[in-house]
């Protein structure tokens, strides 16, 4: 296996020499460490660890898994330059050698698309909390990254290189920003493929930290903003309808009204645009601008030519059919906009300037780690 075993870590115990064991007697032998700040009296693990030629990366301090998978990504693209990505696996146990080294083979076999590795729900010893927490999340994540995942909380993972840099700039210190992960790849265009693992569970999940609650609410955030978004834009549309038919525009102007809904539909469209790009999707250039405009017109023109032809056929109120209409488009627009208006340009492959400046600014010192 070409790619690097990534293992976060935080007061570790023997179960982390049996997995590095393990991983040596199928011939895995690039395996790089970060010790999370973990206290002293498991620091003999880690050496353990180096002897048996293991890159460690220290943090001082506690900072977090998230951070600890940050800075094993920066790590990795400092000390392996032409391996062509890390397989992410806990030091609990959670993952056998084998399913490791089944990711990593997955992984070579596609190395432009993530690499999950999912685990089956339906069997007997999954605890209850991690089978209704997934069945919560995996419903919401499918609509959002417009692919589904089985297994959204599996922490074992094929990592590309080339996904690593805009990775490293994902929010998240700690647990979430493995959620947070997932959440950004529609718009970075990295696709993922899922791979089945052994289900393993160490002491009935006792010390899981997924919160199928949280995580829900994560993943709800950007649709929610976008909602938020949606209806803050027609409250200025409104606002200045009102603005232009009754102060600005005078009564005697003929076409008052319809001049009236032409300027303030304009403002609160680029209004939603400005929201849109800055807030909810948080991305976008120069081009997003036609994108939204050329959207918004199909969106219009849709929604008159729906409305009145679905009232026509089926002889329902107007009011009802252009609800309807409506959230359908409201639907189809957020995807879109995910997709196309608002998409992030792919990032640079291990060739590219961002690879180059991670590995010219950022020589491993012993930064991050684990949980």
């Amino acid at each position: 296996m070409q790619s690097v075993v990534l293992i976060p870590s935080l007061n570790p115990d023997e179960k982390l020499i049996k997995l590095l064991e393990g991983l040596h007697s199928i011939g895995i032998k690039d395996i790089l460490l970060i010790d999370d700040g973990s206290k002293q009296e498991t620091k003999h693990y880690f050496q353990q660890a180096r002897e048996m030629g293991c890159q460690v990366v220290t943090h001082a301090i506690n900072l977090g898994k998230g951070r600890a998978l940050k800075t094993g990504f920066n790590a990795f693209m400092n000390l392996y330059p032409d391996r062509p990505g890390v397989v992410m696996a806990d030091a609990d146990g959670q993952h056998s050698p084998q399913d490791i080294l089944k990711v990593g083979q997955a992984m070579e076999a596609q190395p432009d698309v993530m690499v999950m590795g999912c685990r089956d729900f339906s069997q007997e010893n999954v605890p209850f909390k991690s089978r209704f927490g997934n069945k919560i999340t995996r419903a919401i994540f499918g609509f959002l990254a417009g692919q589904k995942l089985s297994d959204t909380q599996t922490g074992l993972r094929g990592v590309p290189k080339s996904a690593m840099p805009w990775m490293m700039e994902v929010k998240g210190e700690r647990f979430e920003y493995e959620m947070n992960m997932l959440v950004e790849c529609p718009r970075h265009n990295l696709k993922w493929i899922e791979v089945p693992i052994e289900t393993i569970y160490i002491e009935g999940n006792a010390s899981s930290h997924f919160n199928p609650l949280k995580d829900a609410l994560r993943i709800y955030a950007i649709l929610g903003k976008y909602a938020l978004s949606s209806f803050g834009s027609s409250l200025v549309d409104l606002g200045l309808f009102s603005l232009f038919t009754k102060a600005i525009f005078p009564m005697s102007f003929a076409w008052r009204i319809e001049t009236s809904v032409a300027c303030a539909r304009v403002i609160s469209a680029y209004f939603n645009y400005l929201v849109n790009r800055h807030v909810v999707f948080k991305s976008g250039d120069r081009s997003s601008l036609l994108r939204y405009v050329v959207l918004a017109v199909c969106q219009l023109l849709l929604s008159m030519g729906l409305t009145g032809g679905l009232t026509r056929l089926l002889g329902i109120d107007e009011i009802i059919v252009k609800i309807v209409v409506d959230i359908v488009l409201f639907m189809c627009s957020f995807k879109i906009q995910q997709r196309w208006v608002f998409a992030k340009k792919e990032t640079r492959n291990k060739h590219g300037e961002y690879a180059h400046r991670f590995r010219r600014e950022n020589r491993p010192q012993g930064p991050e780690g684990e949980e």
